[in-house]
């Protein structure tokens, strides 16, 4: 019995210590969603612009003074970056998916 008051004791103590620790916690004039949406485009647009700077010094660059082997790991890089870079804007169904979607239009029509 004693142990079970000592427990409890001892669970409120350690929620009343954590208690100030979220009141003061920084608030912000944004929500925590807008923030890291900020942050996330912020990246990017470094991302980008280090991604494009690479391509132009590339781009500059006199290949007529390279190795072929300089010039096949530059061509990898590019392409690299290219794959990146792509957008992939294509609609994936699956077959299950597929099936249910005939077997509904079957029923339906």
């Amino acid at each position: 019995m004693k142990t079970k008051k000592t427990l409890i004791a001892l669970f409120g103590a350690l929620t009343l210590m954590l208690v100030p620790t979220t009141l003061t916690a920084q608030e912000s004039d944004k929500p925590l969603t807008e923030r890291l949406k900020d942050r996330v485009v912020i990246e990017k647009e470094e991302r980008t612009s280090d991604i494009e700077s690479r391509l132009i010094e590339i781009k500059n660059m006199d290949l007529s003074d390279l190795d072929r082997s300089e010039k096949r790991a530059l061509r990898k890089e590019v392409r690299e970056i290219e794959k990146t870079t792509a957008v992939g804007g294509g609609v994936y169904i699956s077959v299950g998916g597929l099936l249910l979607i005939i077997i509904l239009l079957i029923i339906l029509l």
